[in-house]
């Protein structure tokens, strides 16, 4: 059985759920080993839901049959492993499936903050000609009771030549995946059904989306040209992402455009931003130079943790993830960064850590190939500290 992403250890615990309260376990799991105190081996273990997810049986658009990424990241997002099953492992080791019915395969369950909630993402069908085609999302009580849909196949939109180009075959679906619960009973998810594509292979984009917690008011928070995943609410209320960001230096991130420059003393942006000074550094040569004097730069073409307001405000850099200390003056994109994806939100003595699955950023088809679990440290401070090194 395959485990699917631990949701908000911190922030479910930081809000007061008890020790029996019910837990969204999945790849971090082993990040429960950072707690000051282990676990006992004889205290019971909290009921978790998670999914067990049949072998993947369906293409996309770089892997065939049967083959690629677990359906979590890049190609393999709209991957379908027919007869995954929802489960929950109650504290005495018994299981219980739920039942979905009419589900042909489901994937990435969160929890309610009050534990009595489950969200996860599910598919009816495998014909890409059906118009229920696609990942939607769905809702069932902890106990079984109360299963029902969420989003629908119901987007109403018109494509300018779409006939003459093919366009409206190719953005006739869309999926909606990675829903995860705020603290106010909201539901923050990923969703392809703004119409556009990667620049580099053409994979479908994916935008973070807010709706209510009975699935209306359904509003679009990013609009990205290549994709933002896995939205992960904070404990401040913010929402924590991973974004494939290749643009790095455009005007729109003036204020976080900038790691790290040649500056003899460290400086702060006009929104907080602390960019370090490095005098001795060598650098690749700057783009440009933006309208207050600071030099443009490109960051590597990667995965890069984000985070950004329900609103759409302050979408910025949260965690810098560089592979080795030299990485930080190399921005070639070449190995040396991490592609930073799936994050969780961990407390360590008090202190807010990022757990994030880690891979070179080279591998940009994101097959299992050379990935892992890193935590690092939120802010442009603990850049060193986040090196492979440290």
């Amino acid at each position: 059985m395959v485990l699917v992403f631990l949701r908000r250890i911190a922030s479910i615990s930081q809000r007061g759920l008890v020790a029996g309260s019910l837990f969204l376990l999945g790849v971090f799991a082993i990040l429960l080993a950072l707690r000051p105190v282990a676990r006992a081996a004889t205290e019971a273990v909290p009921p978790i839901v998670f999914v067990a997810r049949s072998h993947l049986a369906t293409p996309d658009v770089i892997f065939q049959d049967e083959v690629g990424p677990a359906g979590q990241f890049g190609t393999g997002i709209p991957k379908f492993a027919p007869g995954s099953k929802l489960v929950r492992r109650n504290a005495d080791g018994s299981l219980l499936v739920y039942n979905t019915p009419g589900l042909v395969d489901v994937q990435s369950p969160d929890v309610s903050f009050d534990g009595q909630k489950i969200v996860f993402a599910g598919a009816t069908t495998l014909d890409e000609e059906s118009t229920s085609y696609g990942w939607r999302l769905y809702e069932i009580n902890v106990d079984g009771s109360g299963f029902h849909q969420l989003t629908f196949s119901d987007r109403d939109i018109t494509i300018p030549n779409g006939e003459d180009f093919l366009t409206e075959e190719e953005y006739r679906s869309y999926d909606d995946l990675f829903p995860a619960y705020m603290a106010d009973g909201r539901i923050v998810f990923n969703s392809s059904r703004y119409p556009t594509r990667a620049h580099y292979d053409s994979r479908r984009t994916f935008n973070i989306y807010i709706m209510n917690g009975d699935g209306s008011g359904l509003r679009r928070v990013t609009t990205e040209r290549a994709s933002v995943l896995h939205p992960t609410p904070l404990p401040d209320g913010r929402i924590l992402a991973s974004r494939w960001w290749n643009q790095f230096n455009q005007p729109s991130n003036e204020g976080i455009f900038n790691r790290i420059d040649n500056s003899d003393t460290t400086y702060t942006l006009p929104d907080g931003t602390i960019i370090l000074a490095n005098p001795n550094a060598t650098f690749n040569p700057p783009n440009g130079i933006l309208p207050g004097g600071q030099e443009i730069r490109n960051a590597p073409n990667t995965w890069h943790l984000m985070t950004v307001n329900p609103d759409g405000t302050s979408f910025q850099r949260h965690v810098w993830t560089p592979r080795y200390i030299w990485a930080i003056d190399d921005d070639s994109g070449s190995s040396d960064t991490y592609a930073a994806t799936q994050p969780a939100v961990v407390q360590v003595n008090g202190q807010t850590h990022i757990a994030y699955t880690m891979q070179a950023d080279n591998t940009m088809v994101h097959s299992t190939q050379f990935t892992g679990i890193r935590v690092g440290l939120p802010g442009i401070d603990y850049i060193y500290a986040n090196t492979q090194p440290a």
